[in-house]
């Protein structure tokens, strides 16, 4: 699963983007918190989860803005782990307008089967 992929690569602060309309997404974050488990890592949600309404790049880069506004100081995850390639956009959107670089400040991994990472202007890893 790409959240083992993230954790093979070396990060270890995760934040998982996801929309849990669909059941799917739903499955996803189920394989997710299954390879923390495999590495000795505790899930909670409330920490490791931004939880957006809707797949549109413009409400993740909203919710993933406020987010990255409130931490205050705090460190910032190595690696942000979206639910798909519309969210990473905003997502990537996000971290840019605070001055962040990806992928040389912090990675953005998609899941996703639509390939808008080759289109993208910052390199993109997205799992179809």
């Amino acid at each position: 699963c790409a959240a083992r992929y993230l954790f093979d690569m070396g990060h270890r602060a995760v934040m998982n983007v996801m929309c849990l309309r669909r059941y799917t997404m739903e499955l996803r974050l189920g394989g997710i918190q299954e390879a923390w488990r495999a590495r000795n890592l505790r899930f909670t949600a409330s920490r490791d989860l931004i939880s957006v309404a809707n797949f549109s790049a413009r409400e993740t880069e909203e919710q993933v803005g406020a987010w990255l506004d409130g931490l205050q100081g705090r460190p910032l995850p190595t690696a942000f782990l979206v639910g798909g390639d519309f969210m990473a956009a905003g997502t990537v959107s996000a971290l840019q307008k605070r001055g962040l670089r990806v992928p040389q400040d912090v990675s953005v991994m998609s899941i996703d089967g639509f390939n808008l990472a080759a289109i993208q202007e910052v390199p993109l890893t997205a799992v179809h």
